[in-house]
């Protein structure tokens, strides 16, 4: 008898079990659909941005000047190299007899673009961003009354500068593993992909 009530007690405890799974992946998964819907409704709502920082003269001119490097030096060197890159690919076509020589000409440039311009370039936005976003942090925290401006002290630079330094190997560690992902078959091209996309995110924080 004893041992039927166990087997009958183990039988009752499996459906409860799997309720509890079912309750707890359901309110994960309703959390997860909030935040989401939350961090998309705040994302497209500009009118806070725009109130706070019409406040200080200061943010006005960091968002400008975030707003040149980004979207006009960055983005701008990839809409000419996409212009440049397409106009001598044609002439190149048009007037060499060679398409191999045009084809040799047009990677030699695209590698000296990435290279000799918008790698360094994406590093030397990337730090001018990082020091401009802690003045811009430091700022709005003065003006929400949260905590007084923070006092760049020696200490701070030094972390200032050794965060800033990993952040660099990291990202070209993390650059030269997204491109050896490629020598991978069949799925190396996605994973590069996903690697690149990783790489993007983080380069972007």
């Amino acid at each position: 008898v004893s041992t039927q009530s166990t087997w009958g007690s183990d039988k009752m405890k499996k459906p409860n079990r799997i309720m509890k799974w079912y309750s707890s992946v359901k309110r994960t998964l309703w959390c997860i659909a909030i935040s989401l819907k939350n961090g998309c409704l705040d994302s497209v709502n500009v009118t806070p941005f725009i109130t706070f920082i019409f406040q200080s003269k200061k943010l006005r001119w960091l968002f400008f000047k975030c707003l040149v490097l980004n979207g006009l030096v960055v983005c701008g060197s990839i809409m000419v190299f996409t212009l440049l890159s397409g106009l001598i690919s044609n002439v190149l076509q048009s007037n060499s007899d060679s398409i191999a020589a045009s084809v040799v000409f047009s990677t030699g440039f695209r590698v000296l673009y990435e290279y000799g311009w918008m790698y360094p370039l994406k590093f030397l936005a990337h730090l001018l961003n990082f020091i401009w976003y802690l003045y811009f942090f430091d700022e709005a925290n003065k003006l929400a009354r949260k905590s007084s401006p923070t006092i760049w002290s020696y200490q701070r630079i030094i972390k200032f500068l050794t965060e800033y330094i990993y952040q660099c190997l990291l990202l070209t560690f993390f650059f030269i593993e997204a491109t050896l992902m490629r020598l991978l078959p069949y799925v190396g091209d996605p994973l590069s992909f996903v690697f690149f996309c990783w790489l993007h995110a983080f380069f972007n924080i």
